[in-house]
């Protein structure tokens, strides 16, 4: 293996959750289709398809962790567009950084990791 190359979530709407990353991440979609949207941060792709039976919405199974600059900067940004604190946020010892999970306002959990500065962190979960 390689690298990581992409990250599925399995989405009620793909339109409407898509859009949502969209906007949050300031990056346009690269395929935006009813069944299918794609979106490309660096060189990984973060896709949207339709749940089913075999992979429905749920915040459970694996979790891919995305690093961030600030992470106090980046959960106010997921919080301030309708997404909640899931897990954490937590110190990763021996470094000045930590790591929490983000559910979306669709019922995903994406992981962040970055710089944390626990005194100034106002989230509680």
């Amino acid at each position: 293996m390689k690298n990581l190359h992409a990250v599925y979530l399995f989405v009620n709407d793909v339109k409407k959750s898509s859009s949502w990353y969209s906007k949050v991440l300031n990056i346009p979609l690269t395929i935006d289709e009813d069944k299918f949207s794609l979106i490309k941060i660096g060189s990984c792709e973060l896709c949207f398809h339709p749940a089913d039976d075999k992979s429905p919405v749920s915040t459970g199974g694996s979790v891919a962790y995305w690093y961030v600059e600030n992470l106090t900067e980046a959960v106010d940004l997921f919080v301030n567009h309708g997404a909640s604190l899931y897990r954490g946020p937590i110190e990763i010892p021996e470094s000045d950084e930590g790591i929490c999970q983000i559910k979306d306002p669709f019922g995903n959990v994406i992981g962040l990791q970055g710089k944390y500065n626990k005194t100034s962190y106002k989230h509680d979960n």
